[in-house]
């Protein structure tokens, strides 16, 4: 995580948590999470090398933090070479 990233204290009005997901959203992203969970994985390391082992894997999906908004904000390593990941 960026430095600064973390809890949500104040929000927008002083809403905290409200201001910035609505709650029953919130619930509904969770349950789907969790009825897939056993199929999700997170990886610590090189994405790129990861790719790379698992490009044949039909089953494989990949998420990457586009250098933009958010992706910037709570991310360290936000920006990724682009030519690459397209190769």
């Amino acid at each position: 995580m960026a430095n600064g990233a973390g809890r949500l204290k104040y929000g927008e009005n002083g809403k905290g948590m409200k201001s910035k997901w609505y709650p029953q959203t919130l619930k509904n992203r969770i349950l789907d999470i969790a009825k897939i969970g056993e199929r999700i994985t997170f990886i610590q390391g090189d994405g790129f090398q990861v790719m790379r082992q698992n490009i044949e894997n039909k089953e494989a999906l990949f998420f990457t933090v586009d250098g933009k908004k958010a992706g910037t904000r709570l991310y360290k390593q936000a920006e990724i070479n682009h030519n690459e990941l397209f190769e």
